[in-house]
């Protein structure tokens, strides 16, 4: 179901989807035998390892070029390996599995042609074949060991063989590489989703303020999001919606998110999001792909009927586990001025650097709530606090005129008031903020909970103090 409405899990480097073809395929031995859960995780994490590292050396856009969908071909041997290890096979049944899987896999990308279905039946095709390939080990049945090799060269046309085996270590397991999908489209968009909700944020952009966008798009994705132009300007069903560019920005901008609701028949069809599909472009952009597909970067630009032009780019969209520290999202305005922004889901530095509150009206009455994910919702009571907010860039999500949530990756986040005075996100202690935040902590297990009540004074020169709350958490 998560991959049918593309909201899986999902990986950079090998750009496929090990859950949905690992998981169920546990699920289902595991209840059937009775496993622990201890037994069904060490699967688990087994399956991914496999699944992840065949997909990096088959090489995605290697593999679009073939016709074929990663996630098929390599889920296959990941569900193997992880059925196999669940029942218990020792080294000799686990190379057989994996050797009888290649015999089965699979994936064809012809998924992108009138909204077909098949795109859902790639991984379970594999969880299936994963299932089947163990218990045939299981019985005696043999398999060759160049399985995968041979796939490598059947699927791929530049494979990349030493990718199986590089940076081997139980330190650092792929698992911990895989990103979690927070829209429900391709994850080429991703990033350009993020983007322009940034944009939409910061400059408090309206569907009838655009004249046009131009979407910068990875080459390794072009073929999924960015062509035939006249399917991803025109999309006809769901399936098409969520593998369309244009679409992904254009209700991005008119409803300022991309979840489940956003990708469906009604939307589609809403004649605010037709008319802006009219008005986006997608370009190749060389700066893009130099790093990919280790990283996944997006550009946007926005031309106004004003005549501004708003850039962003996004190096790391929302939802990668441990994006690099200096990473940073430009959002830019008429030329004249350049406001610069730290993603959040990388560093508790994202606050630094941002321009100062301006105008009589302050960001006041915060209410701040810590969850486990690592991730703080602000809640204004002011839209202004909601476009200043969003405008950190980064993971910043503006959901609505009062809800922006701010990702914090790696769990832990902090304000500093000499830091970020310029940037204040607090709470009146009068109002018990404080202390719904503190049991929300605790009940959901947050450790090394800090507290702190300070004032900061406005940097405009209007003498206004206000109260605020200072906190940091770790998981």
């Amino acid at each position: 179901a998560a991959h049918a409405t593309e909201m899986d899990d999902v990986t950079t480097e090998s750009s496929l989807h090990p859950g949905a073809a690992v998981i169920p395929a546990v699920l289902a031995l595991g209840r059937e035998r009775g496993a622990s859960g201890r037994a069904a995780l060490e699967a688990v994490v087994a399956g991914y390892e496999v699944t992840i590292r065949v997909g990096n050396a088959l090489g995605a856009s290697a593999s679009y070029a073939r016709g074929f969908h990663p996630t098929g071909v390599a889920g296959v041997f990941g569900a193997a390996a992880a059925s196999a290890k669940l029942i218990g096979l020792d080294g000799e049944g686990i190379a057989n599995a994996v050797g009888i899987a290649g015999t089965m896999a699979s994936g064809s990308l012809a998924y992108l042609d009138g909204g077909a279905w098949t795109k859902r039946l790639n991984p379970a095709w594999a969880a299936h074949g994963g299932v089947v390939a163990a218990g045939l080990a299981a019985s005696g049945f043999s398999g060759p060991r160049t399985a995968i090799e041979v796939a490598l060269r059947g699927y791929s046309d530049s494979p990349r063989p030493g990718r199986l085996t590089d940076d081997l270590s139980v330190s650092d397991l792929q698992v911990m590489r895989v990103s979690i999908k927070p829209y429900g489209c391709c994850r080429y968009a991703h990033g350009i989703i993020d983007a322009v909700i940034a944009l939409r944020a910061a400059h408090g952009i309206a569907p009838g303020d655009v004249a046009s966008m131009r979407l910068g798009v990875l080459s390794g994705g072009w073929s999924l999001i960015a062509d035939p132009p006249e399917r991803v300007r025109d999309p006809k069903n769901v399936v098409d919606a969520q593998f369309s560019a244009p679409y992904a920005a254009a209700v991005a901008l008119a409803r300022g998110r991309a979840g489940l609701a956003e990708f469906s028949d009604e939307t589609r069809r809403d004649p605010t999001v037709r008319a802006l599909l009219e008005r986006v472009e997608c370009v190749r952009d060389a700066s893009l792909d130099r790093e990919y597909p280790r990283r996944w970067p997006a550009s946007v630009e926005i031309e106004l009927r004003d005549g501004r032009r708003l850039r962003g780019r996004v190096e790391h969209a929302l939802g990668e586990p441990r994006p690099a520290r200096g990473a940073r999202r430009a959002v830019r305005g008429d030329g004249r001025t350049a406001g610069r922004a730290r993603p959040g889901a990388a560093d508790p530095r994202a606050l630094r650097g941002a321009r100062s509150v301006r105008g009589r009206r302050a960001l006041v009455a915060e209410v701040v709530r810590v969850t486990r994910a690592g991730r703080v919702t602000v809640l204004s009571r002011h839209p202004r606090a909601g476009r200043e907010v969003a405008a950190l860039g980064g993971s910043a999500r503006f959901r609505g005129k009062d809800v922006i949530d701010i990702g914090t990756g790696n769990g832990r986040l902090s304000f500093d008031i000499a830091a970020h005075a310029r940037r204040v996100v607090g709470v009146d202690p009068s109002d018990g903020a404080i202390e719904v935040a503190r049991r929300q902590a605790d009940a959901r297990g947050l450790r090394n909970l800090e507290f702190r009540v300070g004032t900061a004074q406005r940097l405009d020169g209007i003498k206004e103090r206000f109260d605020i709350a200072l906190f940091s958490w770790s998981l």
